[in-house]
């Protein structure tokens, strides 16, 4: 055998060998690849028997609509579990422009419940939540969004037509008690992990604040805070956006000088 026909039987060889290697060596890889792909299947199922589930209950959703005036009206509005058992029957309200009211209960009596309803984030239920047409609707959970990318970004997530002042902004952080964080504004950063708790809620403040909104929807936003926090925060939400309607679901005792009125909720007894 002359030495190019060796060489060309080892490069054969070697073509061969990593072939049937490919297997062995990409085999994590592969298990990963196929447990993506049953997790994106197994959720696509899901979202088809929601569909088919919502359909099949349309009689037993929520009406979300416009109101003709600028309050927001509750008008026999019913909320249940996904199960069927109501957590709330028959409420009528009405919250006028600008009003500051503080949402209070029981624990189960469905005060999270009634302010996601509010926000168009429940449907299960009946009745009708009236919202003024064109109103800015802003929802404050515990826990706020952080996307990732510069701090900045997650300040003014979602983004507005036209991006905010930086003065304003840098001021907003602040008065929010996080001035710390100000020069690091265009860090980019997993902020969820980077920021506490309390912090990423305070950042929920001062998203709110940049651009206050008609309807400041609350669920508990100041839960990771101390009691001064809170009612820092809530002073500077009165100051910084006093034309804006609050609803606000609390657990724990707050200052009731902030609200123009209470709900308290009541949780029903089981039948």
């Amino acid at each position: 055998m002359s030495l190019g026909d060796l060489m060309q039987a080892a490069a054969a060889f070697i073509q061969v060998q990593l072939a049937l290697n490919w297997l062995a060596d990409n085999s994590l890889r592969l298990a990963d690849w196929f447990a993506s792909a049953r997790r994106v299947a197994a959720l696509d199922l899901f979202f088809e028997d929601l569909d088919e589930l919502a359909i099949g209950a349309e009689e037993k959703m929520i009406d979300l609509a416009f109101s003709d005036d600028d309050a927001l009206h509750l008008c026999g509005l019913s909320i249940a579990q996904h199960d069927g058992a109501l957590m709330l029957a028959d409420t009528d309200a009405t919250i006028g422009r600008g009003e500051k009211v503080l949402v209070k209960g029981d624990p189960g009596a469905g005060k999270s419940t009634l302010i996601r309803a509010m926000a168009g984030l429940w449907p299960w239920g009946s009745g009708r939540i009236l919202r003024p047409k064109d109103a800015r609707i802003a929802f404050m959970p515990q826990q706020p969004y952080m996307p990732r990318g510069t701090l900045r970004e997650a300040l003014d997530y979602p983004r507005g037509d036209t991006p905010p002042d930086p003065a304003r902004a840098a001021r907003i952080l602040v008065a929010c008690g996080l001035a710390h964080l100000v020069p690091r504004l265009d860090e980019e950063q997993s902020w969820s992990d980077v920021l506490s708790d309390g912090e990423q809620q305070q950042l929920g403040f001062a998203r709110t604040l940049l651009r206050p909104p008609d309807i400041i929807i609350m669920d508990e936003p100041t839960s990771a805070l101390d009691d001064l926090s809170q009612m820092r925060l809530m002073e500077l939400l009165c100051e910084e956006a006093p034309g804006s309607t609050i609803i606000h679901a609390a657990r724990r005792n707050v200052d009731k000088r902030f609200y123009d009125r209470e709900i308290q909720l009541h949780a029903r007894s089981p039948s």
